[in-house]
């Protein structure tokens, strides 16, 4: 999978690489084949029986010809690919196992291989990494052409040569990132959380303010009904005792009451009378009470000369 990905990279960035030499019109060239020497002030600080020297200025090791040179095509071949030609071609040409050696790509195109032996390779480096050396690219010579193989592509051959470090670093920048996430989303969740708390507290607090404001309203209302109810009452009262002062003003002398009932809205009376019309007129003629009217027939008792009478009369509001 990650061989894979690589590859599609590759001839991605091979592509960009194109359209852009294809804008400047340049000629296309390979950029890790280089016609001159690896530079002046060369200092070898080691060699082998093998013949390799490294460079320090440049952090660059020389393998000089010690490796076996393997063409494969004359057009670029996807790295996964390659390496599996690579491996035929070295198994088809040499009696030599691809286990025992690196097959280090001479261009960034990898239709050229360089097969170097690990039983050579692996004390050198492990030399320098003791006198805390890097090696950033490797040199090999064909003829008067120098071939330099930059630290990418020679670390898919060699993988002690991987940059560690920078894996570190991108794996502790991805750490960070995932951690600064998982914080933003913990300080979101936990701002949340304080907020619907928030809310909920909010909310309580309304329905108490409510509850109070609307006992209050419905007390009030009480309070209202029983004004009311004693305003009418009283009303009411003043009412009945107007109409038994006005009753009493209007009956004369020879007039007895034997029941009286007062309503809101009406009178009744019962009793004796010399005249029952008397009575009629009376009330007929009060600004109190007004259509006055007989409730039953008047009797007019035996051996006496008075009558009883039955009468009904609204009051005025």
């Amino acid at each position: 999978m990650k061989q894979a990905i690589f590859d599609i990279l590759d001839w991605w960035v091979a592509e960009l690489d194109a359209i852009w030499k294809n804008l400047r019109r340049l000629p296309s060239k390979q950029p890790l084949l280089y016609g001159s020497a690896l530079g002046v002030d060369q200092h070898e600080i080691l060699t082998s029986s093998k013949g390799f020297i490294f460079y320090p200025h440049t952090n660059t090791l020389s393998v000089g010809t010690a490796y076996l040179d393997l063409k494969l095509t004359d057009r670029r071949l996807p790295y996964g690919r390659a390496i599996a030609v690579a491996r035929a071609k070295l198994v088809e040409r040499t009696p030599i196992d691809p286990r025992v050696v690196y097959l280090v790509p001479q261009s960034k195109n990898f239709d050229n291989f360089a097969a170097i032996k690990k039983s050579a390779l692996d004390p050198v480096l492990s030399e320098l990494k003791s006198n805390r050396k890097k090696v950033s690219q490797l040199a090999l010579l064909a003829g008067d052409v120098t071939i330099i193989v930059p630290h990418r592509y020679l670390a898919l051959a060699v993988p002690s040569l991987k940059d560690t470090k920078s894996r570190s670093y991108v794996r502790a920048a991805f750490m960070s990132l995932l951690l600064m996430c998982v914080m933003t989303y913990t300080h979101a969740f936990l701002q949340l959380d304080s907020a619907e708390d928030e809310l909920q507290t909010l909310i309580l607090s309304k329905k108490k303010e409510a509850m109070s404001v609307r006992q209050s309203e419905e007390e009030k209302q009480k309070r209202a009904d029983y004004l009311s109810s004693v305003y009418r009452a009283k009303n009411e009262a003043l009412s009945v005792v107007k109409s038994l002062d006005e009753l009493t003003a209007l009956l004369p002398d020879g007039v007895w009451l034997t029941n009286l009932s007062v309503s809101g809205d009406g009178l009744e009376v019962s009793g004796y009378a010399r005249d029952s019309s008397i009575v009629i007129n009376a009330l007929a003629a009060s600004a109190v009470y007004r259509n006055p009217e007989f409730t039953a027939p008047v009797v007019r008792i035996q051996g006496e000369s008075s009558e009883r009478f039955d009468v009904k009369a609204g009051i005025r509001k």
